[in-house]
């Protein structure tokens, strides 16, 4: 979900839009249904007790300096741990 608020701050509706999934019995994108709400908002409140994320006024939530810190370390561990494998 960090992810999802590094780019841009976003709200809860569009959250549950993007983990929703394909209401059963169809195929197509046009019946899909949205995500749990309040198993987002709970994250997110966990997130923000963490100080990771905070509420905007207008725009949902978006990450903090910590929570965009903690991104930026773990890709440059992550980066540095796929390098070395490469060399080996």
């Amino acid at each position: 979900m960090l992810r999802k608020l590094y780019r841009k701050p976003i709200g809860i509706n569009r959250l549950k839009k993007v983990y929703g999934g394909r209401s059963p019995g169809y195929v197509h994108l046009k019946h899909s249904s949205k995500g749990s709400g309040a198993i987002i908002r709970r994250v997110l409140q966990q997130l923000e007790k963490a100080g990771y994320v905070r509420t905007t006024e207008k725009n949902g939530r978006e990450l903090t300096n910590s929570g965009r810190s903690l991104l930026d370390k773990t890709a440059a561990e992550l980066q540095k741990s796929e390098s070395e494998n490469k060399n080996k």
